[in-house]
């Protein structure tokens, strides 16, 4: 996707040892490979991969001992046992340390995590352009990048002004998105509805073009887009030319939605109006 590439000019991450301090730089080197597990150690990381349940200290300090010989698995585990606190104490600068290097040695799931971690303020201060910062360093091909897009997208609706100075790619990840929605992501389609019909610090507003990506994600029963378009349906949401009540009425017998699930997207005397119209077009 050549869209990426103008987006994201950084220069690709190179892929060195996770053994020594020069894995964050800059130089490029043949990756080693990890030393080899004995079957213990290959069962232990297996198992803690796949379930934290049952994770003893014991377990803890020998995960923690094959992944500073670079084993990926064994990184991941003992990022998120510290970021959790899964047999040993919650340790967030430690979590912090090891999705990094997690990072610096291949591993996108290091770099997509640490932008939650700012995007959220989990063991950081809150930080949207960090968040950017660390959902870009996940390239086209990689694990997570369509998760990165999208809370790329996600941050720009949120509007903080720390991402004004990347504002003008806005409408570039907005289309990469677009992609991801076309080729079937429901999810990605109502969160595209809802941006372009509603706004934020993404695209400009199209409602046309919102009511479109709902109806698509509508129509593979996505709770968050029916909700969204009985809104605009029965009253415009904002817009009355969007209302229509025929449309609305089709998708509430369609979706089976009943009168207190219909009722409860109102406030006030709307709520006792639509109540009113919904039982009144179902006798």
């Amino acid at each position: 996707m050549t869209k990426l590439t103008k987006i994201m000019s950084a220069s690709a991450m190179i892929a060195v040892s996770c053994l020594v301090s020069s894995c964050a730089t800059k130089a490029k080197v043949t990756v080693p490979t990890a030393p080899e597990l004995t079957a213990a150690e290959a069962a232990l990381v297996e198992k803690v991969y796949k379930s934290y349940k049952s994770v003893t200290k014991e377990d803890f300090e020998s995960i923690k001992r094959v992944a500073e010989t670079g084993n990926h698995k064994a990184m991941r585990c003992l990022a998120n046992m510290y970021a959790s606190g899964i047999g040993t104490g919650k340790n967030q600068p430690k979590a912090h340390q090891w999705y990094e290097k997690m990072y610096q040695c291949g591993d996108s799931f290091g770099a997509y995590v640490l932008g939650t971690y700012y995007e959220l303020g989990h063991g950081v201060t809150k930080n949207y352009a960090k968040a950017y910062e660390w959902y870009s360093k996940v390239k086209e091909g990689q694990p997570y990048y369509k998760s990165s897009m999208l809370r790329i997208a996600g941050l720009y609706r949120l509007g903080d002004s720390s991402l004004k100075k990347n504002q003008d790619e806005s409408d570039e990840y907005t289309q990469i998105v677009r992609e991801i929605a076309d080729d079937g992501d429901i999810s990605t389609q109502a969160m595209l509805g809802i941006m372009f019909f509603k706004g934020g610090g993404g695209p400009a507003i199209n409602k046309k073009e919102g009511v479109y990506w709902l109806e698509r994600a509508s129509d593979s029963g996505n709770k968050w887009a029916i909700e969204s378009l009985l809104k605009i349906y029965y009253h415009g949401d904002g817009d009355k030319a969007f209302a229509d009540l025929d449309k609305c009425f089709e998708l509430i017998k369609d979706n089976d939605v009943s009168m207190e699930d219909f009722a409860k997207l109102f406030h006030g005397n709307r709520r006792k109006d639509a109540i009113d119209w919904y039982n009144k077009m179902k006798q």
